[in-house]
């Protein structure tokens, strides 16, 4: 079944110009569902293509219109530019020649989260003291090394499930760490509230979104997400070699 697999995606995989300005890319079955980005890269252990398509274009993923099936199989990626000025234009090329994509953008209205400071209450940020930067992502937790207050609005609209735009006037680079006991709306909301100090308000705004009018799912895409869902009851550690057995670099 590899050897089939890395056939099937041997004009995807092998191309060595799709490889440059890469320092690390491969893509493999999902093993769980933690993010984590940083300027110059991307891990992930099971992420939507919709959402790498909503990075390489810079929309987040609640305003990217998507075929449902990049919307709800996963995959683990890794894709590690030697500049992080590049990775954006990288990742945009990475996923355009593997989905074959056709997209366009347009205007819509969206129910939208404000990020604002609690008046009266001090920001409950700490000034950055890592060298490293970026926002992993759990299911209930998040961690945040040098991140700004956009980011962190950023990261919630994955949680949230909807845009956040942040308004909180904050300038700088903060560590922090923010966890929730479910999934639900309020819990979240309540978290920032008593954690950081941060608030969420409800409002409508125009903004433009993305549509993906074309994305083939090609049948390397389609073993991987088998793979992912066969192994998905498997020992966390077992789960993972079978992901790196049948990864595509």
């Amino acid at each position: 079944m590899r050897t089939v697999l890395c056939l099937l995606a041997f004009t995807w995989s092998s191309d060595p110009l799709a490889r440059t300005g890469w320092k690390e890319f491969s893509l493999a079955p999902a093993t769980g569902q933690s993010i984590w980005k940083t300027p110059e890269a991307l891990r992930s252990d099971g992420m939507t293509l919709k959402h790498v398509v909503a990075i390489a274009f810079g929309f987040p993923p609640v305003r990217v219109t998507a075929p449902e099936w990049l919307s709800t199989e996963r995959y683990a990626i890794r894709a590690v530019a030697h500049k992080a000025g590049d990775f954006d234009r990288l990742l945009r090329r990475e996923i355009t020649r593997l989905l074959r994509l056709k997209v366009h953008s347009e205007k819509a209205d969206f129910d939208v989260y404000v990020l604002r400071q609690i008046p009266g209450a001090e920001p409950a940020l700490k000034p950055a003291a890592s060298a490293e930067s970026g926002i992993r992502a759990g299911i209930l937790d998040m961690t945040a090394r040098r991140a700004t207050p956009a980011g962190l609005a950023s990261v919630l609209q994955n949680v949230l499930g909807r845009p956040v735009i942040d308004e909180t006037g904050l300038k700088g680079r903060y560590d922090f760490q923010l966890s929730w006991p479910d999934r639900s709306e309020e819990s979240v909301l309540n978290a920032l509230r008593t954690q950081l100090n941060l608030a969420l308000s409800s409002e409508r705004r125009r903004m433009e979104k993305l549509v993906i009018d074309r994305a083939e799912r090609g049948i390397s895409l389609v073993m991987m997400s088998g793979v992912s869902r066969l192994s998905s009851g498997f020992p966390p550690a077992v789960r993972s070699r079978v992901s790196s057995i049948f990864s595509v670099h």
